[in-house]
């Protein structure tokens, strides 16, 4: 069986010599779907057809055998290159398009680390950008959103941990951080109403000659919270948090009269 399987007609053209051969076998297996054979007598030829009209087309097809065997890294990584080395071609839209899909694709999970997630985002955005009437635009978009939607998912769970190993101060920060990264967000009352929280509780914990000042800073955000967001659901819980850190200060004052 090993010895079949080493003197199959592809096994012969992958260890010969003759590069014409191998790129037409290779254009034979893209047509039929083979993206991994094809793949690796693409890669083979690469180098000898660069300085020819043919490399262009090798190069795109051999960016899209990345793509179909799912090594989505790699294919960005050609796709992009793509339109760096042929920016003047029919095809530089398209690649452009399909680098950032590339790293879409290539994303993790939101708990995960997020360099191909930002990366997408960037790269689809200009692609919009530079390609506003693009029949692909609408996909772009919704890559986009779900690339921002996971980049913000990441950020809340991020505050969140600085909330829950009670580092008020540290939450805080990231709460604002997370509004203003997010603004258009559905969730950004959520995220002043945590904000809020996390400035009153840093206040409660805090050493007794810096708690007023604190206190003060919470109910600004409070005041801001209840500007912008004078419907949101967590008004109640807001509310009680500001009527105890006012009852806090004029306790605080009162001790230092």
């Amino acid at each position: 069986m090993l010895l079949l399987v080493s003197c199959s007609p592809y096994n012969q053209v992958l260890k010969g010599n003759d590069y014409n051969l191998k790129l037409s076998k290779a254009n034979e297996y893209y047509d039929a779907g083979k993206w991994l054979r094809a793949g690796e007598l693409y890669n083979q030829v690469l180098p000898v057809f660069k300085a020819t009209k043919d490399y262009e087309m090798i190069y795109y097809r051999y960016a899209y055998t990345q793509y179909n065997t799912r090594n989505y890294l790699s294919a960005s990584y050609h796709f992009k290159n793509f339109t760096e080395f042929f920016p003047g071609s029919s095809k530089a839209e398209e690649c452009m398009y399909m680098y950032g899909v590339s790293l879409f694709k290539d994303s993790p999970r939101y708990n995960l680390d997020a360099t191909s997630t930002s990366r997408a985002r960037e790269v689809l955005v200009h692609y919009v950008n530079t390609y506003p009437t693009s029949p692909t635009v609408p996909d772009a978009m919704k890559y986009i959103e779900e690339c921002t939607e996971k980049l913000e998912t990441k950020g809340y769970h991020a505050a969140l941990l600085y909330y829950n190993m009670e580092q008020y101060k540290a939450a805080t920060v990231a709460f604002k951080e997370l509004i203003a990264t997010y603004i258009e967000s559905k969730k950004t009352d959520y995220y002043m109403y945590l904000q809020f929280r996390s400035a009153f509780l840093y206040a409660q914990q805090s050493v007794l000659n810096k708690q007023q000042e604190r206190y003060v800073d919470a109910i600004a955000i409070y005041k801001e919270f209840k500007s912008f967001y004078p419907n949101s659901s967590y008004t109640k819980e807001a509310d009680k948090l500001f009527d105890s850190a006012e009852k806090s200060i004029k306790q605080l004052r009162n001790e230092h009269k």
